[in-house]
């Protein structure tokens, strides 16, 4: 069982979330989601402050707060650690000075851990210049 679920993981397969077929992203796709988090493109679950009120995620990153409780677990089961959106994509209202989107983008624990690989190194090119 453990050995399927690492398989339904591995890059190219899709992962199932709320009944849709997702595929893991490609190095291309967390190259660029790293150079756009680093270009300050992006707003993410690591902007929002530690020891904010729980439910202000809900309230930034609006669909998480309609998902049905099958969803969520689904989600923490495929280890989504980083949700994100870009900011041309954010409402006209703001909550506790944060965009609000009605929409989402999410990588899961491996894809996460490889796109902030790409940023660290982002980062470090552009404190080389």
């Amino acid at each position: 069982m453990a050995n399927e679920k690492r398989k339904s993981v591995e890059r190219g397969k899709k992962l199932d979330l709320r009944g849709s077929r997702r595929k893991m992203r490609t190095d291309e796709e967390l190259k660029q989601v790293a150079k756009d988090l680093w270009a300050g493109k992006i707003f993410s679950d690591r902007h929002i402050p530690s020891g904010s009120d729980p439910h202000i995620m809900l309230s930034v990153f609006m669909p998480l707060a309609f998902m049905d409780k099958k969803t969520l677990n689904g989600m923490q089961r495929e280890k989504i650690n980083f949700i994100y959106e870009y900011y041309d994509k954010a409402g006209p209202r703001m909550i506790n000075g944060m965009p609000m989107f009605f929409s989402c983008r999410i990588l899961t624990k491996p894809e996460t851990k490889k796109m902030f690989e790409y940023y660290n190194k982002f980062k470090e090119m552009a404190d080389a210049l």
